[in-house]
């Protein structure tokens, strides 16, 4: 009698000690997929159940999906500035600080998120003389980058906080920087040890978004590398760590600056393999690079922001993850498949700008009905959605379209017919475009254009709100107003003749043109003589070497496109 009662009470004690599988997926030989669920609860499951009916259909690619991007994945790098609190030691950790992710944006179009601390102790050093660093700090946002806060004081344990002391941490801290540095502060960093959800739930009042350390809820429970809220009904949007911080590595665990690099580059990669669109999440300190702490190197960290640069990714601030996510939220798909070539995909959105439709990387889009922005496998949206018949082939059809955009920038409008093309887009950088190479085209709006392998690069001085026109040219010489060739100097090297251009002149038509009497006019096509090279690369300024040998003592160059020569 005591048996049947004790196994109802105790039933771990009679199970047998075997794990089963709670969700089998089957492949049959036929091709058909099948999922088995041992019970009805867990068939309830939803996220089990949606990837379940999702397999079923699709295996493992999606026919079309919406992305918060359009690059292979997103970096958002949070620097926890320790030091600046530290009046005295921003000459050698915050102003050299400048200069290094200065140089990054300049090699990896980079920008994270800072996070200051203000200090609460003058006697002791711990400050902020914003006159000082008003103006240091107005320089990291001219990068792109996003001002946050760190708390006021960096306490180490802030769950051994009272309300009133988170309040002045987070709130009095983001209200100082937002006074003194005239801006809008919408996330924060933990600084310290671990938080716990409690603390979250009172920073939420403050705060947008909060990048975390691991929101302990117990001993055995975290929300380790996850992002989102962490509870129905709380707005604040929370970020955990994937990646190891420097300290941990260096400070901590005492890596050596090549075994910490080695662990980023696995974490980076590892990411990459288990995403459709990874997001890299990354925590190091103002200290770190710029060699005033044992053991850290500059190039640890300049290896971690290139390999992430290698991979495609997509380099972003925590508001701008944070925005792209709210509008994630509320944008819609609905995806119809008429025929096996032909997918018809509605986004609604209100800011899907910088957001991508992703098809299998086994197919290729030939062509989008109306609509010329896409490569060959991501359509680009502009920022109010709307419905893209997308056709797939072996390769796109020929047409002038957008095949890139700059990382972090919004493609506003686009209308074309396929020669001309018409858009408008915010941001700062390159804009390719592969032209129809049946038309003789003219571009407006962009500062500069540079001819690539597949089209041109359209070049895009300001992050600011940019018109652009592409057209059929009425004439068969290029504008005689703002050229696209621009000298700035001319020199004698060696055997050369050494020409710097601050733009390309080496697109389609342009020749190197050549005669031993000025007055006979330069006849002799040596466009073969001549190399151009951009130089420094990504500068958007360009050098022409022409070599003169075999040419006699005097002999006069042009630069030509069609009847129109730019220099003698």
């Amino acid at each position: 009698r005591l048996c049947p009662l004790l196994f109802r009470l105790c039933p771990l004690l009679f199970r047998p000690r075997h794990s089963f599988n709670a969700v089998n997926a089957i492949t049959t030989t036929t091709g058909n997929r099948n999922v088995h669920f041992t019970s009805a609860q867990i068939m309830l499951d939803s996220n089990l159940l949606w990837s379940a009916i999702h397999w079923s259909l699709y295996g493992t690619e999606t026919p079309v999906a919406l992305r918060t991007g359009r690059q292979r994945s997103l970096f958002f790098a949070r620097n926890d500035m320790d030091q600046s609190m530290f009046a005295e030691e921003l000459p050698t950790v915050e102003f050299p600080l400048l200069n290094i992710i200065t140089d990054w944006k300049n090699a990896h179009n980079f920008v994270g998120s800072y996070y200051l601390n203000i200090g609460n102790n003058p006697n002791q050093g711990e400050f902020t003389d914003w006159n000082v660093s008003r103006p240091l700090y107005q320089n990291y946002i001219s990068l792109g980058s996003e001002i946050g806060t760190h708390s006021y004081t960096h306490p180490a344990f802030i769950s051994q906080l009272t309300t009133k002391q988170l309040e002045f941490e987070f709130k009095k801290s983001k209200e100082a920087i937002e006074n003194n540095m005239g801006i809008q502060v919408t996330g924060g960093a933990i600084p310290g040890n671990p938080e716990t959800p409690a603390e979250i739930e009172q920073i939420a009042a403050w705060l947008p978004y909060l990048s975390g350390r691991s929101a302990i809820s117990d001993s055995n429970k975290k929300y380790s590398t996850a992002y989102g809220n962490i509870r129905p009904g709380l707005p604040l949007f929370y970020n955990c760590l994937n990646t190891s911080p420097d300290f941990t590595l260096v400070g901590f665990l005492g890596y050596t600056a090549a075994q910490a690099t080695q662990i980023w580059q696995t974490e980076v990669d590892n990411l990459h393999q288990h995403a459709p669109l990874p997001v890299v999440h990354w925590l190091w300190h103002d200290y770190g690079p710029v060699g005033v702490e044992p053991g850290f190197t500059r190039g640890m960290f300049d290896s971690m922001v290139a390999h992430a640069a290698s991979l495609d990714t997509e380099f972003l601030t925590g508001n701008d993850f944070f925005q792209r996510n709210q509008s994630f939220r509320t944008s819609g798909l609905n995806v119809t498949h008429p025929d096996p070539n032909t997918v018809v995909a509605q986004v609604t959105s209100s800011a899907a700008g910088k957001f991508s439709l992703q098809l299998p990387e086994s197919k290729t889009i030939a062509s989008v009905d109306n609509w010329y922005a896409f490569n060959g496998h991501k359509v680009f949206l502009p920022t109010t959605g709307g419905t893209f018949t997308i056709h797939t082939g072996t390769a796109p059809l020929v047409a002038t379209r957008i095949t890139a955009l700059p990382s972090r920038s919004e493609l506003v409008s686009l209308t074309g017919n396929g020669t001309s093309l018409n858009f408008t887009f915010r941001g700062q950088g390159r804009v390719s475009i592969s032209p129809n190479p049946t038309s003789n085209l003219q571009v407006t709006g962009a500062d500069s254009k540079v001819s690539t392998a597949t089209g041109w690069d359209l070049v895009f001085n300001n992050d600011a709100l940019h018109t652009v026109a592409i057209s059929p040219s009425s004439s068969t010489s290029p504008p005689t107003g703002p050229s696209f060739v621009k000298i700035t100097s001319i020199k004698k090297s060696g055997n050369n003749i050494v020409i710097n251009y601050s733009s390309d002149p080496n697109i389609t038509g342009w020749r190197v043109l050549g005669c031993n009497d000025l007055a006979s006019g330069q006849q002799i096509d040596h466009s073969d003589r001549a190399t151009i090279v951009e130089s420094p690369a990504g500068s958007g300024k360009y050098i022409a070497t022409v070599n003169y040998v075999g040419l006699g003592k005097k002999y006069c160059f042009a630069i030509a496109y069609g009847d129109t020569k730019f220099l003698r």
